[in-house]
């Protein structure tokens, strides 16, 4: 859209932002990253009868993500090894926790430091374009 109808009459740097904190996981490492959170996992077949797990990340390897599941019935192992090739969708779970390593993150990394970056707001190109 933007090399069609160029709505920006300056010269401008395109930034593209992350999918948000409740990311989706797909590859190991995106489970490594948050090994200690909470995620939700469902699997294409089923594993201990299931599809969908959700509980702590607290294992991960090239393979497989172990998921401890806080309500496991008294007397069977909370943790599920379920194999990285069978998931069908994967992601973080909204936490504290999880924003506070978000937040801690922002701090030691912050993306709008750069005085060279100007940041348009959506709303702000339509009150222009209402105004012109």
């Amino acid at each position: 859209m933007l090399d069609v109808e160029d709505p920006i009459d300056r010269e401008y740097h395109l930034e593209v932002s992350s999918p948000g904190i409740d990311r989706p996981l797909v590859r190991a490492r995106d489970f490594r990253t948050y090994l200690g959170h909470e995620a939700k996992v469902e699997l294409t077949d089923l594993i201990a009868g299931r599809k969908r797990f959700r509980g702590e990340i607290v294992a991960v390897d090239d393979e497989a993500v172990t998921i401890r599941l806080p309500d496991a019935p008294k007397g069977t192992d909370p943790d599920h090894r379920l194999p990285l090739q069978l998931l069908s969708e994967a992601k973080l779970v909204m936490t504290d926790a999880l924003m506070n390593m978000a937040r801690t993150d922002q701090e030691e990394y912050p993306i709008d430091d750069d005085d060279e970056i100007e940041t348009v707001e959506l709303g702000e190109l339509d009150a222009t374009e209402e105004t012109n």
